[in-house]
């Protein structure tokens, strides 16, 4: 999953405030068992970066929408504010 491989590049190689590096941040939240941390990250990059990836944020929020399932708090609040962008 592109998720994976992203919190697996190496942080030297990334320069911050870039959509790599929200990426990176928001896929070792996700490992690191902080999925609302990784909801926000993959939030903004949606909103910052729709075309980097073919719009990753996006893609992997509707993943772990279809994951936590629709009624899942975290899916509910962050559902909501993908749709307001």
């Amino acid at each position: 999953m592109e998720l994976i491989a992203a919190a697996e590049q190496a942080p030297e190689l990334l320069v911050a405030g870039t959509p790599e590096v929200r990426l990176c941040l928001a896929a070792r939240a996700l490992l690191g068992d902080r999925m609302e941390e990784s909801m926000e990250g993959l939030l903004q990059l949606a909103l910052a970066a729709p075309d980097f990836r073919d719009d990753i944020g996006r893609r992997a929020l509707i993943t772990l929408f279809n994951m936590l399932g629709a009624e899942h708090e975290l899916t509910r609040r962050y559902r909501a504010k993908l749709a307001g962008r």
